[in-house]
């Protein structure tokens, strides 16, 4: 971590070894039992662009147990959505099966939520119904400023089941 951090100040983005090291934090971040890396870099990580080949490994992690791992890859798949919209986007709508687990979908919509394309909002939309209300609160987060989501914004703050939900929608409806 400590030769990444390095690397990572004193090396141009384009450069080979910059990648190499990154590439090696990653693949070790990535085995299941490394949550102790995973913890360590996640900071680091936060400003740095991931080439493709690095986001696909991340988006393909975040499909397998264990949670935690998912949870992880899902957070730094998040950051990078203004980067990478599209692979981001495909890796979160991946995740919204009622199946998967609600921690999996919430932060799958959280993932959404920064991306605005047309298929983000439709599946923003969909978690509005979602049995969670944790999902439904990022749903509605993630559902500010769009005008397709107004009257669905509405119809959540005035009669969603959970009083954060409401809340959360009424503060976005009312700016």
């Amino acid at each position: 971590v400590a030769l990444f951090e390095r690397e990572r100040i004193a090396t141009p983005l384009e450069a080979p070894e910059r990648g190499t090291v990154l590439g090696s934090l990653l693949e070790s971040a990535l085995l299941p039992a490394n949550a102790a890396v995973r913890f360590r870099i996640e900071a680091p990580l936060g400003d740095v662009r991931l080439a493709p080949a690095d986001l696909d490994r991340v988006a393909a992690a975040s499909l397998e147990p264990p949670l935690e791992r998912q949870l992880w890859s899902l957070t730094l798949l998040t950051r990078q959505a203004a980067h990478e919209p599209a692979r981001v986007e495909a890796a979160a709508l991946r995740l919204l099966s009622p199946a998967s687990d609600e921690k999996l979908r919430e932060y799958a919509a959280g993932a959404l939520g920064g991306i605005r394309s047309a298929t983000a909002g439709q599946a923003l939309l969909s978690l509005l119904s979602d049995t969670a209300w944790n999902v439904r609160l990022k749903a509605v987060v993630g559902l500010a400023g769009r005008p397709e989501a107004r009257v669905p914004l509405i119809q959540a703050a005035s009669s969603d089941p959970d009083e954060r939900v409401r809340q959360a929608a009424q503060k976005i409806v009312k700016y």
